[in-house]
C-alpha cells in the first residue's frame, strides 16, 4: 500500500448540496440593462447567460451541471465503476442502469428539460438580433453572435436526439426524432424524423461555421464558444451518421488549433484546468463567478476534502479490465491507484487518514471543489478523425492515430492493422484517453456495443445489457402531457 498526502484547501461536503438551478445566474440582464446598451451588446448578455446555465442545467436529484450529467452517463458504461454503498448514494441507477427507461424517471425528465431549455436560450438570442445583419451597427459582433447561438442549439440538439432516439446506424435514422424549435413563440411540435433533427444540427453548424469566418472576431477565452466548439459538433454529428468525410475534416479543423498536452500538464490538475493547451471550451469556476456549490469535482475527484468521491466514499474508479490493456510505459496509467492508497484529507472537518480501493482516478485529482469544467478537449479529435478515415485513407488513421497515443505512450508504435482491427484499437485507446470524460454512452450507442460487465474483478455491478433499445431514454410523461403533437403511442419502446 502507498501513501499520499494531501495538502487540500478548506472545503465543506455541505458546499455539494445547494439548489441546482439558481433564479439569476451569472450573466442574466433586465430590460433596463438591454434599453440602455446596442443590440449586439444585450445579446452578448442574453449569450453569457445561456452558457452560464452549461453550469447550473440540472435540478433536484437528476443533476447539476452539464459534467455532472456527462459523468451520468459514463455510468451506464463498462468502464467506470461505482461502489454500491457511500457517496450519499449518488449514481446509483444510473451505474444499475435503472434510472431511464420509465418515462416518469427523473433522468429522462431532467435531461428533456435541460437540453430543451438551452435551445430557448439559444433562440432568445437569435430572435433578439436584427435580421438586417449588414445593416446593423456592429455587423461583425452580430455575425460573431448569431454563430455562438447557432452552435449552442445544434449542440442541444445532438444530445437530445442520441439520447432519446436509437443509433442512426443502428435502425434509428428512419424512426421519430424529438420535435425542432427555431422560435422561442413555436407552439409544441411533433416529434417528426430522427434524419431532419440530424440534418438540422448539420445545417446549424456549417451556417455557424461561415458566420464565424465572416465576422473574424476571435473568442475571448475558452469559456467563449468558439468556432472549434461549432467543428466538434460537427465532426461527433457527422461520425454518429457515418458522413465519414465530413467528420474527418471537421476533426482536422480542430486539431490544427489546438496542441497536445504534456504528461506534466496532464498531473497538474489537467483534467479540471480550461487554461490545459487542449481545453477547447469550458466553464471558468470560481467562488467569485459559480452560480452554486453543486461541483463536478465533487462527484469524480477522489483528492477532495468532504467530497462525494473522495472522503464520503463514493469512488470513481476504473474498470479492472480496461486498467489493464494500459501499457505499463504510457502515463495514462498513473492517473489511477494501482493498490489500494492511504489519502490523508488534511482540510477535513475531520482530518483523517482514509484508504481508497484499488482502481481509484486521480485523473481528476483537484484540490478543491472550485475547479474549471472541460466540456470538450481536442484529444476527442484524434480519435474522431482516426475513426472516420479507417475506411477510404488507412495510412492516415493509422498516423494520426500514431499523432496522439505516441505523446501518451513512448513505447506505442504505429498500428499496421487495418479494418475492423484498428477500429477496435482506436476505439480502445480513446476509452483510454477519455474516460470520465462524458462520451463512453454515446461511443457505445454508436457503434452498437452493450455494457458486459462480467468477469471484472472490481464491478460491483456485474451487469449484461445488449446493445439496442435499452440504451434509449422514453420521452418523458411531462412532455406528452403538454404536447398534443405527441401521445402515448408515440414514445420509444419500453
Amino acid at each position: 500500500m502507498k501513501k499520499i498526502i494531501l495538502s487540500i484547501f478548506a472545503a465543506l461536503a455541505v458546499t455539494a448540496c445547494t439548489n441546482f438551478l439558481e433564479d439569476n445566474p451569472t450573466g442574466n440582464f433586465t430590460d433596463d440593462d438591454m434599453s440602455k446598451v446596442p443590440v449586439e451588446k444585450a445579446a452578448e448578455k442574453m449569450l453569457v447567460s445561456a452558457v452560464s446555465y452549461m453550469h447550473t442545467m440540472g435540478s433536484g436529484t437528476a443533476g447539476t451541471s452539464y459534467k455532472v450529467i456527462q459523468l451520468a452517463m459514463d455510468l451506464k458504461g463498462n468502464d467506470m465503476v461505482l461502489p454500491l454503498a457511500g457517496g450519499g448514494g449518488w449514481f446509483i441507477s444510473d451505474y444499475n442502469m435503472d434510472s431511464y427507461r420509465g418515462f416518469q424517471d427523473g433522468r429522462a425528465v431532467a435531461y428533456w428539460s435541460n437540453f430543451y431549455n438551452l435551445v430557448f436560450r439559444a433562440n432568445q438570442v437569435l430572435e433578439f438580433l436584427p435580421e438586417d445583419v449588414e445593416g446593423s451597427s456592429d455587423p461583425a459582433a452580430v455575425k460573431n453572435i448569431k454563430a455562438k447561438a447557432l452552435t449552442l442549439r445544434a449542440f442541444a440538439y445532438y444530445h437530445l436526439i442520441c439520447i432519446y432516439q436509437d443509433a442512426y446506424l443502428h435502425g434509428g435514422k428512419d424512426k421519430a426524432g424529438v420535435p425542432l424549435y427555431f422560435k422561442t413563440t413555436d407552439p409544441a411540435g411533433p416529434r417528426g424524423t430522427a434524419e431532419g433533427v440530424y440534418r438540422r444540427i448539420l445545417d446549424d453548424c456549417s451556417d455557424a461555421i461561415a458566420l464565424f469566418n465572416e465576422s473574424g472576431i476571435a473568442p475571448t477565452g475558452k469559456d467563449d464558444v468558439s468556432v472549434y466548439v461549432t467543428y466538434m459538433v460537427q465532426a461527433r454529428t457527422a461520425l454518429t451518421m457515418g458522413e465519414n468525410s465530413l467528420a474527418a475534416s471537421a476533426a482536422k479543423n480542430v486539431i490544427d488549433g489546438f496542441t497536445l498536452m504534456s504528461e506534466a500538464q496532464a498531473v497538474d490538475n489537467g483534467f479540471q484546468k480550461l487554461g490545459n493547451p487542449e481545453s477547447i471550451w469550458g466553464y471558468v469556476w470560481t467562488q467569485n463567478t459559480t452560480l452554486n456549490n453543486n461541483a463536478f469535482s465533487s462527484h469524480i475527484s477522489t483528492n477532495v476534502a468532504g467530497a462525494y468521491a473522495g472522503e464520503s466514499g463514493g469512488y470513481k474508479m476504473i474498470d479492472s479490465r480496461l486498467y489493464n490493456q494500459i501499457e505499463s510505459t504510457d502515463w495514462r496509467k498513473k492517473l489511477y491507484y494501482e493498490v489500494p492508497t492511504d489519502i490523508y484529507y488534511a482540510a477535513s472537518s475531520n482530518p483523517r487518514t482514509i484508504t481508497v480501493p484499488a482502481y481509484c482516478n486521480s485523473k481528476f485529482n483537484a484540490p478543491t471543489f472550485y475547479q474549471d469544467e472541460i466540456f470538450m478537449r481536442v484529444a476527442e479529435a484524434y480519435f474522431i478523425r482516426a475513426e472516420a478515415l479507417v475506411a477510404d485513407n488507412v495510412s492516415t488513421a493509422q498516423q494520426v492515430l500514431y499523432d496522439i497515443v505516441s505523446t501518451r505512450d513512448a513505447g506505442y508504435t504505429k498500428s499496421t492493422k487495418t479494418g475492423q482491427a484498428l477500429l477496435d484499437e482506436i476505439h480502445l485507446q480513446k476509452r483510454i484517453e477519455m474516460w470520465g470524460e462524458g462520451l463512453e454512452y454515446f461511443d457505445n450507442k454508436r457503434i452498437g456495443k452493450g455494457v458486459d460487465r462480467t468477469g471484472v474483478t472490481n464491478h460491483t455491478n456485474n451487469l449484461v445489457v445488449p446493445a439496442g433499445k435499452d440504451f434509449t431514454f422514453r420521452i418523458p410523461k411531462t412532455e406528452i402531457e403538454r404536447n398534443p403533437n405527441i401521445k402515448d403511442e408515440d414514445n420509444n419502446p419500453i
